[in-house]
């Protein structure tokens, strides 16, 4: 997982990536809202 001020990154096995969202839906921290969607696909070539 990679923590930031705004956002994270985390992963989790494809087969439970639909499920993982669907759990975190309407769950808050710290009085905030988590916003869980799937991030885009990154190009791994670094320039």
């Amino acid at each position: 997982i990679d923590l930031m001020k705004n956002f994270s990154f985390f992963e989790v096995p494809e087969q439970n990536a639909r499920q993982v969202v669907k759990a975190l839906k309407g769950i808050y921290v710290e009085d905030r809202k988590l916003v869980v969607e799937f991030a885009s696909q990154m190009n791994s070539k670094k320039h």
